[in-house]
This record gives structure tokens, sequence and C-alpha cells, in this order.
């Protein structure tokens, strides 16, 4: 059975990167993927997407197919979301960057790291985030963009001046947390039997 093809789909052959040089791409998606993402990720509306991509292939070692590719990009996007306390729709404008890595699937991307030699933990380098996989020879930069687009998106999206009116955070104080105990009627009881 064939996985079905994303709404955004941007395939780059792994046979177009040369290792250790840097390519240079650049997507965008036509009005009826934006359509079809839009829908995806919760009923929004996208009216444009597009970004930027380097990619650097790191590491390749083809008998046992392990694959290991830099990645830093630009994402800029036009959306509307609706606004979670009027359902009014308010526009955004995504401008955001990102970075990590692309393996294979039986690629370790932490034997690239420097040693770490336990003695410098605060300075010790973060590991990179993997954001996507070789498949079949073919990066799916469409994807990692969809996938970059949904961690920008405000997960509470409000109208400019729109407050929570009346609405409590849940947070309690220390005397609003105390419970009634319940055998306060029997001590009462027991000290005033009538």
């Amino acid at each position: 059975m064939t996985e079905p093809t994303p709404e955004f789909y941007r395939p780059i052959p792994l046979s177009d990167l040369s290792k250790g040089t840097t390519r240079h791409f650049k997507v965008s998606a036509s009005d009826n993927e934006c359509q079809a993402l839009g829908k995806r990720l919760g009923d929004i509306s996208i009216a444009t997407l597009g970004g930027h991509f380097e990619l650097t292939l790191r590491k390749i070692k083809t008998l046992q197919e392990i694959v290991i590719i830099e990645i830093s990009g630009i994402i800029n996007a036009e959306i509307t979301q609706s606004c979670v306390v009027t359902f009014d729709p308010v526009d955004a404008i995504i401008d955001g960057t990102f970075e990590g890595l692309i393996t294979s699937p039986a690629a370790d991307p932490t034997n690239d790291l420097p040693e770490d030699d336990g003695n410098d933990v605060e300075n010790a380098p973060e590991p990179p985030e993997l954001l996507g996989l070789v498949i079949d020879d073919t990066i799916d930069l469409g994807s990692i963009l969809a996938e970059q687009l949904s961690l920008e998106l405000d997960p509470f999206p409000r109208k400019p001046g729109i407050s929570f009116d009346g609405y409590e955070s849940g947070n309690l104080s220390d005397e609003d947390d105390v419970k009634p105990n319940p055998f306060a009627v029997l001590a009462k009881l027991k000290d005033n039997p009538e």
C-alpha cells in the first residue's frame, strides 16, 4: 500500500546534493495547496506560504544507507485564524527561521556531534532537531515547511484588544485550596448533641 501524497509536496532527489556543498532552494504553495493544508491544520485560511532552504549534505554512506543533511530555512506565510473569544477572523504574518537535520531512517545524527567530556554541562551543544527523513532517496521540502508552519501558529489567537472578561485562570490561592472537612458535621454533633 502506498502512502498518500501530502497536500504540499516538493520532492528534492538526494542526487541533487553533493557532499559538503550547500544548495539553495525556494518553494511556495499554490492556492489549492494552501487551501488543503489550511483545512488539515485546523480550518485556517492560508493566503500565502513559502520558504527558502539551505541544504548541506554532511555524511553519506551508501552501503549502510546512512545520510545526514544539515538544513536551515526561512518560512513566510500570511494566514487567518479565528479569534478564540469572538470567532472573528485574525490575520497574522509569519516570518520565522529554523534549522536542524534531515536523515535517513538508519542514521544516528548524534555520532556527528562533538564528543562530550562530561565536564562542561552548561556549554554542551544542544542535539540538533530532526526536521525530516530521506525516504526513497528523496527529501520533501513541502512537508518540512508545512510542519514548521504548524509550529508557528498561535494556539489561542485573539483580536487585538479582546480579553477574556469574567474568565478565571484556575489558579487558586492557598485559602481557596482548603476543602471542607467531611467529618466537621460529626464533630459538631459530638460537641452539641441536641
